[in-house]
């Protein structure tokens, strides 16, 4: 039992991580488009 609820806190963390990844890339995506429209491309990685 106490395997169980390890993997679905473990399968929350990483369905958390992935969600912060997308909406960080969104982000840095949104910034470039912005900066793009301006005339600067600022590319953080």
């Amino acid at each position: 039992m106490r395997r169980d609820c390890s993997l679905v806190q473990l399968e929350d963390m990483l369905d958390r991580n992935l969600f912060i990844r997308i909406s960080k890339s969104g982000i840095v995506n949104l910034m470039n488009v912005d900066s793009y429209k301006k005339g600067t491309i600022n590319i953080n990685g």
